[in-house]
């Protein structure tokens, strides 16, 4: 299970942290994206608004809700293809980790955010979250 991947953010997410067989795995990025622009915004649950039966029945305005979301996600890709890969600079580029438990991946997470790498909203929260229900099953299997 991926908690957030380079790509999180708009491509600004400094880790990648997912749960792996050995545990969880934590991996800095060595580059950040320098974008020229602003990435124009593309959201797969956009779709969940558009008759996709109408559209292929020649509705024209599903038709142009699904071409306009297509392309948007081209210019984004335009946009990212263009920016310039440039060193993070910091103690940890580079670098991979792998925890026994979430509760140690969140604290090396915290540690990463302190040092300036850009760790997403929500990941230290789910990871601490699942910490947290482990600890619970733990006390109530000793009682």
């Amino acid at each position: 299970m991926s908690y957030c991947r380079f790509s999180t953010d708009d491509h600004t997410s400094d880790v990648y942290v997912y749960e792996s067989d050995q545990g969880f795995e934590v991996m800095v990025a060595s580059n950040r994206r320098v974008l020229t622009e602003p990435l124009p915004r593309v959201d797969v649950r956009e779709l969940s608004d558009v008759d996709f039966d109408a559209a292929k029945a020649g509705n024209e305005v599903e038709q142009a809700k699904i071409d306009d979301w297509l392309a948007r996600g081209k210019e984004r890709s335009r946009v990212l293809d263009e920016a310039e890969l440039v060193p993070i600079g910091g103690s940890y580029d580079g670098a991979q980790f792998t925890y026994d438990e979430p509760g140690r991946a969140t604290s090396a997470l915290r540690h990463l955010r302190a040092s300036g790498y850009h760790v997403p909203a929500g990941v230290i929260e789910s990871l601490d979250s699942e910490q947290d229900d482990i600890e619970a099953a733990a006390m109530k299997a000793r009682s």
